[in-house]
């Protein structure tokens, strides 16, 4: 299988786990976008291999729905420390 190194840009979106210096399995994943670069790895020489790809429209809509929620979040916050 082909791996992908931390500052690559991912091919297509999905959940990629990383797989360590020495060409192991570490059971942590991340999920990434296509065309988003792939965030740096726990321990120098990690990279990145494809385990469950995402179908596009999906990740674009989950990313809008967690910036939804971390945007109402925010309003929230500011509205208590404007009561203040």
């Amino acid at each position: 299988m082909t791996t992908l190194k931390p500052g690559q840009k991912a091919p297509r979106s999905g959940q990629y786990e990383i797989i360590g210096p020495r060409g192991g399995r570490t059971g942590i994943e991340r999920t990434v976008t296509k065309g988003e670069p792939f965030p740096p790895t726990p321990k120098l020489g990690g990279q990145y291999r494809l385990v469950a790809p995402i179908r596009e429209g999906r990740a674009k809509a989950e990313t809008m729905r967690v910036i939804d929620e971390t945007s109402a979040r925010y309003s929230t916050v500011l509205k208590r420390l404007a009561e203040r």
